[in-house]
């Protein structure tokens, strides 16, 4: 996650973000029923990114990783 704008900064130091599997953590709210496209998300994972890592919008983060995985997924092979 190698981006110095807000939500990457945020990936970073609220959230711990180093790695790929980090990345990978994050996103998978996306894919959750439960979670909404707004700021104030009250799904478990969102909330729990609020009250645990002092995010103030853990959607904007969990897209800003959804978006950095998909430039290197493709170029990446284990």
């Amino acid at each position: 996650l190698t981006n110095n704008g807000s939500a990457a900064r945020c990936l970073r130091a609220n959230h711990a973000a180093m790695t790929i599997g980090d990345g990978l953590n994050m996103t998978l709210r996306l894919q959750d029923p439960l979670h909404s496209n707004h700021a104030t998300c009250l799904c478990d994972a969102c909330e729990a990114d609020r009250t645990s890592c002092g995010c103030s919008d853990p959607r904007t983060c969990a897209a800003k990783a959804a978006s950095r995985l998909e430039q290197i997924l493709p170029r990446w092979v284990p």
